[in-house]
């Protein structure tokens, strides 16, 4: 039987070789995480701005259909108001016929 080995020659170049690109691969890894956590606040200041500008634009659009409920009740109203007094002025007219009559129903029953 041969036993046969595998070992792997060291040299102190080859070593620091790798510990140099490991140091790299770890700033390169902190540099990343750093562009990341930028990346992430600017999307983050972008998108306080669109909740800002879409804020105002809902404020503005509450508003605007706050001000035309507002109009379009006033003109319900306004016609609301004028049917009733149309119909105030009917019953004052039947009212005034029916006491007319009443009236010369009693001035009869006197005479």
């Amino acid at each position: 039987m041969t036993s046969t080995s595998t070992e792997t020659p060291t040299s102190p170049g080859l070593i620091q070789t790798l510990e140099d690109q490991v140091l790299e691969l770890a700033d390169h890894e902190a540099w990343l995480d750093a562009q990341i956590r930028e990346l992430e606040f600017a999307n983050n200041q972008d998108c306080q701005d669109d909740n800002r500008k879409l804020a105002q634009l809902l404020s503005e659009e509450t508003a605007t259909m706050k001000e035309t409920t507002a109009s379009q009740e006033s003109g319900s109203n306004r016609r609301m108001a004028q049917r009733i007094e149309e119909e105030l002025k009917n019953i004052n007219i039947k009212y005034n016929v029916i006491s007319n009559v009443l009236q010369v129903i009693y001035l009869f029953k006197m005479t």
